[in-house]
């Protein structure tokens, strides 16, 4: 940004928002990038904006930078409107370190974004959360999606969360 002259980053933000967010979610992908915290308030204000599907992305860009001065912004997250939002804010607080209600993180086993549940069953495999084992249990029992089904790779990911989850939870 500096080398096209944009010292404060308000050229691309401008772009972003004339275009009613619509690359919103493209621009906090890419400005999430890990230690990369001079990108924070841009992924604030994404966070702040119109587009649920871009205040998703930048709740999850802000976990990926890890900077713990994102705890707030991620805090007030947890009360957005969108689900989505709601489960990428608790599982970046999740993975920086701070206390989340296991039912903030249970919610997003289940959410419509099948890249966000992946995380999610990923976080309570590695956790390992007890809470979850019901959870894994029901989603193992379910039968799986015809190869042909375009989704089958997505549940087929989060299986293997959940098979990890009860592997863990039984040692």
């Amino acid at each position: 940004l500096l080398r096209f002259g944009d010292q404060s980053g308000r050229q691309v933000m401008t772009l972003a928002a004339a275009d009613d967010w619509f690359e919103g979610e493209e621009l906090a992908l890419g400005l999430g990038a890990r230690g990369n915290s001079a990108v924070l308030p841009w992924l604030y204000e994404l966070l702040r904006c119109d587009d649920e599907a871009t205040r998703a992305q930048a709740a999850q860009a802000l976990r990926t930078v890890g900077a713990k001065g994102a705890v707030d912004a991620l805090r007030g997250a947890l009360a957005d409107e969108d689900a989505t939002v709601r489960a990428e804010a608790a599982l970046s607080l999740l993975a920086l370190g701070e206390d989340v209600a296991s039912s903030r993180i249970l919610d997003a086993l289940t959410d419509s974004d099948s890249n966000t549940a992946i995380a999610a069953w990923r976080a309570v495999a590695m956790g390992p959360d007890p809470a979850a084992v019901p959870a894994a249990r029901n989603l193992l029992a379910r039968p799986l999606p015809a190869a042909t089904e375009p989704r089958r790779g997505t549940v087929l990911r989060q299986r293997v969360w959940a098979a990890a989850l009860l592997l863990r939870a039984t040692e």
